[in-house]
């Protein structure tokens, strides 16, 4: 291939770009071994929005229901975050922080709501 750097020498030759195959430092199966751990990634946390929905839904306190709702939020900015980096823009970035923001509010206004029965005063 035009371009590809081979080194000669022992235990070699050797591509630059790696070699596919048995004991190879680049996978063919699911793409390289860095997809397979962004793909793992985004099952992790879309699994721990799942069991958080499941506990928002089975919940018995509204405590409960607000601890699961805030580490539902943390999972989504998580998600966000992730997917901006496979897609490699900017804007998820931004959109985890407003919903990181709102997060943070809707968490606390909850709290209040709870302690005093009220939000605003």
């Amino acid at each position: 291939m035009p371009g590809t750097f081979v080194s000669i020498g022992l235990n070699l030759p050797r591509m630059s770009s790696g070699a596919s195959g048995f004991m190879s430092k680049v996978s063919s199966w699911l793409g390289p071994p860095h997809m397979n751990s962004r793909m793992t990634a985004f099952a992790c946390f879309g699994a721990a929005i799942m069991m958080c929905l499941w506990r928002i839904i089975t919940a018995d306190g509204v405590g409960t229901r607000v601890l699961a709702l805030d580490t539902m939020v943390i999972n989504t900015i998580a998600l966000l975050i992730l997917y901006g980096l496979d897609e490699g823009t900017e804007i998820f970035f931004e959109a985890a922080m407003i919903i990181a923001m709102l997060g943070f509010v809707s968490t606390v206004a909850y709290a209040r709501f709870m302690l005093r029965g009220n939000i605003i005063e």
